[in-house]
């Protein structure tokens, strides 16, 4: 049996633009939420914290727990887990039992097995698994959970999909030790009303995680969650942590109208796909209505060849349709594009690309490197055809190049990275940024809006103005 439960969310540092955000646990949050009751229980949000592996020794040592979860959903943080892991065993002693859990120890399940400092892995959805494990004191017959036993590994089956996610008791805020979670230095809170995806692109880990399967909470479900972080969090702003936020396009209409006669005065932020805006156009009007005003979008390729090759399921045509029903609408846009997404493409072909996408009039654009994570279709094709150059899972930010792809080296795509981020950087038009913002958010928050976001990227682009970059503009993009 375990009397004294450790949850750790740990600072992962991936270098994208996330590392700015300082998003709650929400995961471990819904853990806590169930387990509470049952035994005691902390969480060490140690990423907004800014906590080091010395600072997790001392805690640790001081706290004893006799079983330790730590949440890993970013493959890059892998090797800052197991060091955790390690230091979990040595400061609470061999007989605190480690859990890893997440997006890539379920997809990596039996390699992190193996290591010594790991007792089990739960795999998928973790809040009814951890429950029985708490009720049960054994990994025995727990489905959902790889274990050992005298060294070997045993794998329990698989625990079915929660069906009902109304039945989930909300996240445990009450815990928070941060005064103060934000994005963009915009104070808010978040809110998870789905999971999982239909779509399968090939780059994509989350499909996989959830077995190629979506599923929604209820409207009155989400609002009143929505109610209750209100009344806690004093906070304006919500994101929806939603891989897929519009898959279903009559729920978020029902949403939208029932978050509008709530009367809650909350703005959100979602991520939603070109193909659901182009088709429900009366969806994104209704949206902002509700009061949305940024749309995360996956772009991915402005080429049709690379949208295909990654299995995207939309066009060109449908990107830039999409972009004017979101402005028509006066809502935001950060929109991400991957390079490599076509692995024929020559430096050219990229550099031409990247001049292409200057004109897409996404608001802030940003460029990931096509990363094979594991257990995703990407992942076997680059291993079957010899792209990995770099098997380190510490690496796999998707901001440093892994791979090859055939007619460029991972030295070549890191640079031609390097040139797309600075030159987003350097054609975003602030003037119809503004013009939006003062549109649906009013004069004030503009204003508090504008040094913020400078600050912000400023921050995120350190090497802006260095002479190598201008070099690397100037000698490969002019006109």
């Amino acid at each position: 049996m375990w009397n004294k439960v450790l949850l750790i969310y740990p600072n992962i540092r991936s270098k994208l633009v996330t590392d700015n955000f300082k998003i709650p646990p929400l995961g471990l949050e819904y853990l806590m939420g169930h387990i509470k009751d049952l035994v005691e229980v902390d969480i060490l949000d140690a990423r907004n914290l800014k906590l080091d592996l010395e600072d997790i020794r001392e805690y640790v040592a001081e706290y004893k727990p006799d079983l330790c979860g730590i949440s890993v959903n970013l493959t890059c943080g892998i090797n800052l887990a197991l060091d955790m892991a390690e230091i979990v065993k040595e400061q609470a002693g061999s007989e605190c039992d480690v859990i890893l859990g997440g997006w890539h120890p379920t997809l990596a399940f039996e390699e992190i097995l193996e290591n010594p400092h790991v007792d089990a892995v739960i795999r998928g959805e973790g809040e009814l698994t951890f429950t029985e494990l708490i009720k049960k004191g054994t990994f025995k017959d727990i489905l959902g959970i790889s274990y050992k036993k005298d060294g070997k590994p045993i794998h329990n089956e698989d625990r079915p999909l929660i069906e009902n996610l109304d039945k989930l008791k909300f996240p445990y805020r009450e815990y928070r030790k941060v005064k103060r979670y934000s994005m963009l230095m915009i104070p808010m809170d978040v809110v998870e009303t789905s999971r999982g995806c239909p779509f399968s692109c090939n780059f994509c880990c989350i499909h996989e995680f959830y077995r190629h399967k979506y599923r929604m909470r209820s409207a009155k479900s989400i609002v009143k969650e929505l109610y209750e972080i209100k009344k806690m969090s004093r906070v304006d702003d919500i994101l929806i942590v939603d891989d897929n936020f519009t898959v279903n396009v009559n729920h978020v209409k029902e949403l939208c109208e029932l978050i509008i006669k709530s009367n809650l005065n909350l703005h959100f932020i979602a991520q939603v796909r070109v193909d659901s805006i182009v088709k429900h156009p009366e969806m994104v009007e209704l949206m902002a209505k509700a009061g949305f005003w940024l749309f995360f979008i996956g772009i991915e390729s402005i080429t049709d060849k690379g949208l295909k090759d990654i299995n995207k399921r939309i066009s060109v045509t449908q990107i830039l349709k999409a972009i004017d029903i979101v402005h028509k609408n006066n809502i935001i846009i950060i929109g991400n594009i991957i390079l490599g997404s076509d692995l024929d493409a020559s430096e050219q072909d990229v550099l031409d690309s990247i001049r292409r996408a200057r004109n897409f009039q996404v608001d802030f654009l940003t460029y990931s490197i096509l990363t094979p994570l594991p257990r995703t279709k990407f992942y076997k094709q680059c291993e079957e055809e010899g792209l990995i150059v770099n098997k380190n899972w510490g690496k796999y930010s998707e901001l440093e190049a892994v791979i090859r792809t055939y007619k460029l080296s991972s030295e070549q795509l890191d640079k031609l990275h390097r040139i797309a981020m600075n030159q987003a950087f350097l054609h975003r038009n602030y003037k119809a940024v503004a013009k939006r913002i003062l549109k649906s958010r009013g004069l004030i928050f503009l204003l508090l809006i504008i040094w913020r976001i400078l600050s912000f990227s400023f921050q995120f682009m350190p090497s802006m103005f260095g002479r190598a970059i201008k070099s690397d503009i100037k000698k490969e993009l002019d006109q």
